[in-house]
């Protein structure tokens, strides 16, 4: 580096699957701080929006479209702004996130661009700051499987950065070298001093799910007219930077149907959407960033199970209490105790050791690019 132009030689660094732009605010927060971290290190940034990497064609159907020349061809042909933002990278980081999970459109493509950035490009690739489930559990694949096309294509990346310690598992299994690490969203938190930050204001707060099942939805009604019938509101947390979450959508209009009190908070900014996790009383949540965001800041919280095991992953990795899978007789009772004494008690869930190691494993996704820059 030039000591007296420090940025005249700026490399350049592609974010791949940048999420900052769609589904919901937790995903803008966790993006944004990669962008943040990459840029003190001294890149420009060029994100490719998530949107893009799961919409881009052709998409390879087979392992074998993987290696076929012509398949390459006509990748190029029909992308030719993308391959030429690759190629001018000086490194690739992938913001895995939820996206490599089973085998869809979306996970083969952003597969793909992994390979074609490291094998046909030879750039230093990173995939960072996500969750695997190659079969949408915590089941591995065998030699045989098609999903294997996980190992062949990740285990030859420059270094894998894990959120949780179940893909950890998937990968010590599948003998891919890893490190320990964790989701960004914890240190975005920090980075505008919002941790350990939670300041009960009166209500219980909803976030929707991308597997919330009737079960489920008909416990958490349960719980909410229990909550309003000892008099504290309700409120459900939606909103986006653009393309919001369209299950959340359903989610809060089926809710709505049966809880005319209940409020939708549309987020209209990413402050906006931490106040309502850090000024409620208790979060029930079947979403893995606002899990995230509630452990961060301190809010009391339980957490249902996702469509893959990501944030059992995370509460695994934490040593914290279990996921719900399905609010049964007893586990609908207890959830509800533990509202309702958040609400009379006023209590907080604020822990700095926590917090501490939840910072601390997501700065692991950029330590690993430090020491590669450093060799």
């Amino acid at each position: 580096m030039n000591e007296k132009y420090p940025h005249i030689n700026q490399p350049k660094a592609v974010i791949l699957n940048f999420t900052a732009d769609s589904y919901h605010w937790g995903c803008y927060g966790t993006s944004m701080e990669i962008y943040y971290s990459l840029s003190e290190m001294g890149f420009y940034i060029d994100p490719v929006s998530v949107s893009v990497t799961h919409s881009v064609k052709p998409t390879p159907g087979k392992l074998s479209d993987f290696t076929d020349q012509q398949f390459f061809i006509n990748f190029i042909n029909n992308n030719h702004w993308l391959i030429s933002s690759l190629e001018a990278a000086d490194i690739v980081v992938v913001n895995g996130e939820g996206t490599l999970h089973r085998l869809t459109e979306a996970s083969l493509n952003l597969l793909y661009l992994i390979y074609v950035s490291k094998i046909a490009f030879e750039k230093p690739t990173f995939l960072i700051n996500h969750s695997c489930f190659p079969f949408g559990d915590r089941k591995v694949p065998s030699d045989t499987d098609t999903e294997n096309i996980y190992k062949l294509i990740i285990e030859k990346l420059d270094h894998v950065v894990a959120r949780e310690d179940y893909t950890n598992e998937i990968y010590n299994t599948l003998e891919v070298s890893n490190s320990p690490g964790f989701d960004c969203l914890p240190r975005f938190l920090e980075r505008f001093d919002l941790t350990s930050s939670h300041d009960p204001q009166g209500y219980l707060l909803l976030s929707g799910g991308i597997a919330l099942s009737p079960v489920n939805l008909d416990a958490i009604l349960s719980i909410c007219k229990t909550v309003i019938k000892a008099g504290y509101p309700v409120k459900f947390l939606t909103g986006a930077k653009s393309r919001n979450a369209p299950e959340d959508n359903k989610t809060s209009e089926l809710l709505k149907a049966e809880l005319p009190a209940l409020e939708v908070i549309e987020a209209a900014s990413m402050e906006a959407w931490i106040n309502a996790i850090r000024f409620s009383n208790y979060v029930l949540s079947g979403r893995f960033h606002h899990t995230v965001a509630a452990l961060a800041l301190g809010t009391p919280c339980s957490a249902l199970s996702s469509n893959t095991p990501k944030i059992e992953g995370v509460m695994y990795t934490l040593n914290e209490k279990k996921v719900i899978e399905e609010l049964t007789e007893t586990s609908l009772a207890e959830t509800t105790e533990n509202i309702l004494k958040a609400f009379e008690h006023n209590l907080t869930d604020v822990s700095d050791s926590r917090t501490r190691k939840m910072i601390d494993l997501s700065s692991m996704n950029f330590q690993t690019i430090k020491n590669h820059l450093e060799l």
